[in-house]
């Protein structure tokens, strides 16, 4: 999955330059949806997530 690859390398950057964590919104690309908020996720566990995440995020018209 090409843009995970591309997700991994981000964090990898950010975390070379000093970033420990990160805030993950998810925002709904329909008119209406609330954001959700994951506050402070760290490397590890975006690392660890982001490959459940990913899939169906188009389906579901949602981006991170």
């Amino acid at each position: 999955m090409r843009n995970l690859d591309e997700a991994y390398r981000m964090l990898d950057a950010f975390a070379s330059v000093g970033a420990r964590s990160f805030d993950l919104t998810f925002l709904g690309m329909d008119e209406g949806q609330k954001p959700k908020f994951r506050p402070k996720q760290t490397v590890a566990q975006l690392r660890n997530s982001l490959p459940r995440l990913f899939p169906g995020l188009t389906e579901r018209k949602q981006s991170l």
